[in-house]
C-alpha cells in the first residue's frame, strides 16, 4: 500500500487502505468452480456423498493460490461418482477438529464416508490424480 501512498500518511491511514483491500478481495478463498460447505453443511455434504473430496483453502496462503491456478486440471482428475467441495480452512474449526487438519492446502479424501487419505501442501495435479486414483479406483 505504501508504494502507491504518499509518503505522509500515517499508520491508522495504512491499516484503513489495508482493511479496504482485504474486503475488496474475495469473501472466501474457496475457488469460485467448488462448492463450499462450513462446519454447518460438512455434515450432510459427506452424508450425502460417501466419496468425496474436501480441500481445505486459507486466504493469504502462497500454496493455495498457486494450487488453484491447477483446480480445472485437478477437477478433470476427479473420478466419476466423487463430489468436490471446499472449506475455508479459518472459519470451520469443528472441521479442522474432526479430521486433525492443522495445515493449507489440505486434501482429504473420503471413501464410503470414511477419511481414507489426507495429503497437506500443494499437490500439482499429476499428484492428485495418483491419490485419486489409489484411493477410488475399486470403488468410483
Amino acid at each position: 500500500i505504501q508504494s502507491f501512498a504518499d509518503e505522509s500518511l500515517e499508520t491508522a491511514e495504512h491499516a484503513m487502505m489495508a482493511e479496504l483491500l482485504v474486503r475488496l478481495g474475495p469473501d472466501s478463498p474457496v475457488p469460485a468452480d467448488v462448492e463450499e460447505v462450513e462446519d454447518d453443511s460438512y455434515r450432510s455434504f459427506l452424508d450425502d456423498n460417501p466419496h468425496a473430496v474436501v480441500t481445505v483453502w486459507k486466504h493469504n496462503c502462497d500454496p493455495c493460490e498457486a494450487m488453484k491456478g491447477d483446480v480445472t486440471a485437478i477437477l478433470e482428475l476427479v473420478p466419476d461418482g466423487v463430489a468436490v467441495a471446499g472449506v475455508d480452512g479459518e472459519n470451520v474449526p469443528e472441521f479442522r477438529e474432526e479430521f486433525g487438519v492443522d495445515a493449507a492446502p489440505a486434501v482429504l479424501c473420503f471413501r464410503d464416508g470414511t477419511l481414507e487419505a489426507t495429503e497437506t501442501g500443494r499437490k500439482r495435479p499429476g499428484e492428485l490424480g495418483a491419490l485419486f486414483a489409489d484411493v477410488y479406483d475399486a470403488s468410483a
